[in-house]
């Protein structure tokens, strides 16, 4: 029997699921993913794969650099009634393609209701996702008492958590999760690493108390001053592409997987080629990884190769 490697299907596999309350800047980060990675970060760009999604985030890119604006330069979230905004994405190395990937942006609306044919949507979402995003709204954060500030985020928590217990109630994995601080610029004074883990520890404690759950913590903005003067600071994207890239990561190491298990079934040509591309695998792996740990502003906590938690 001859042994394929569809290397189409493994970059069309990719989704990546992102949850979180209304207004807490889902898609402001898109976009802000978008400003950052259209130019290229160390050799890796991002390619919108419809010229529909390129030029709507072409327009929100160029329009909230308009900070004579202010809070109106900012793009509204995904409603109710959309129930979720898909967007794809070419993700490139060097100029070369490595994988596509569809990111799913669900609205915050659906977690104000608990209908289940909503979380029974999403559900098959995160199974069917390398990493699962849970945004936060930084502003949560902004207070000096530490039960204050668990009060605030336990209270998000409240709306997603049914929803990942409905999906660990059918499943007995759930993909990495990646928590996404935003707005960090206005409560970055406020917190210490350790006490944002015990924030996120008292809220999602089912995540954080299960053995096998990977968690990383990151916090995001647009800028460190963008909320000055009423929000007419400049844009200067932090840390944008650290969830982002953490997510990558866990996607080049499945890949690696799958080709290392073929490799050894195969011979030959395929045996060739096969160690040719496990070999450029590798080396984006790295890549990304250096990316993450080499962020200075402190994006991501937890490296991937320890367990205990600390800023990069």
């Amino acid at each position: 029997m001859e042994i394929r490697f569809d290397e189409k299907d493994e970059k069309r596999n990719t989704k990546f699921t992102a949850l979180g309350m209304s207004g807490v800047g889902k898609t402001c980060y898109i976009i802000g993913m978008h400003y950052l990675m259209a130019s290229g970060e160390k050799g890796w760009t991002l390619l919108c794969s419809d010229n529909a999604t390129q030029d709507k985030l072409n327009r929100w890119s160029k329009k909230i650099d308009r900070a004579e604006l202010g809070n109106d330069r900012f793009p509204p979230g995904t409603s109710r009634e959309a129930r979720a905004e898909n967007y794809h994405f070419e993700l490139r190395y060097l100029a070369k393609p490595i994988m596509g990937f569809e990111w799913i942006d669900y609205a915050g609306g659906l977690f104000e209701e608990t209908a289940s044919d909503d979380f029974s949507e999403i559900e098959k979402s995160i199974s069917e996702s390398t990493a699962l995003y849970i945004f936060l709204d930084g502003k949560e954060l902004c207070h000096e008492q530490l039960n204050k500030k668990v009060r605030n985020i336990r209270r998000c928590a409240n709306y997603i958590q049914p929803c990942i217990t409905e999906f660990l109630d059918k499943h007995d994995y759930i993909p990495p999760v990646v928590f996404v601080i935003t707005k960090y610029d206005l409560c970055q004074c406020y917190n210490t690493p350790e006490e944002l883990h015990e924030i996120l520890k008292e809220a999602f404690s089912s995540l954080f108390y299960d053995p096998h759950a990977e968690i990383y913590i990151t916090h995001v903005s647009l800028g460190d001053e963008i909320s000055k003067d009423e929000y007419t600071g400049e844009v200067d994207p932090i840390n944008i592409q650290v969830p982002f890239f953490i997510g990558i990561h866990h996607q080049l190491v499945k890949t690696y997987h799958s080709m290392d298990e073929l490799l050894r079934k195969s011979s030959g040509e395929l045996y060739r080629r096969m160690v040719s591309n496990m070999t450029d695998v590798l080396h984006q792996k790295s890549s990304v990884f250096e990316i993450v740990k080499g962020d200075k502003n402190g994006g991501s906590i937890r490296p991937f190769d320890a367990d205990e938690w600390r800023i990069y």
